[in-house]
């Protein structure tokens, strides 16, 4: 899942609690069409993009009265990760932190990889919005949950792909042009 934070117009005024992390995360590993009824998607007032098996239901919103666009992600018709769009970095990254607080109580902590890649950190080192590098490459700022093997959920999202585990993953991403993603 990404938490994304770049400058968006957005013109609808209501808060709806339907998109806030802890309501989406309940719909993970879902149908497509359970998810599009629970959170009552108006395919009209949705931007759709689809690349293959993947598809991106973009929804203007305001989270935690903030306006924003939440985007929905689907593979081979199952949700599988969503993404915020606010127009302050500032607020996108306190809303990331309240996100990692919330996946600690639900996973407990995380079994993060360390990566040896000078453009990829833990989310943990960041203590303040100020902590953030921006430079002229790309910086990933992570976390991730190793989740039990649930083998119905991963044949129905990947086919006959085997893999060794599945995680849940939450990444800050800032980007050359001072945007964080």
């Amino acid at each position: 899942m990404s938490i994304i934070g770049t400058a968006v117009a957005c013109g609808n005024e209501r808060n709806d609690k339907l998109f806030e992390y802890g309501s989406l995360h309940d719909l993970l590993g879902q149908k497509k069409i359970i998810v599009i009824d629970k959170l009552k998607i108006d395919d009209s007032k949705a931007m759709i993009e689809e690349q293959g098996d993947e598809e991106m239901y973009s929804i203007q919103t305001n989270v935690n009265n903030k306006p924003c666009v939440v985007s929905i992600l689907f593979y081979n018709d199952i949700f599988m990760g969503y993404q915020y769009q606010f127009e302050d970095t500032n607020i996108t990254y306190e809303y990331a932190a309240d996100l990692r607080k919330y996946l600690e109580t639900v996973y407990g902590e995380p079994d993060t990889q360390p990566i040896l890649s000078p453009d990829r950190k833990n989310f943990d080192s960041l203590d303040s919005y100020d902590d953030i590098k921006f430079s002229d490459i790309r910086m990933v700022y992570y976390e991730d949950w190793n989740l039990e093997k649930d083998a119905e959920l991963e044949k129905e999202m990947l086919g006959d792909l085997e893999i060794e585990r599945l995680d849940i993953t939450m990444q800050l991403i800032s980007t050359p042009t001072n945007n964080v993603i």
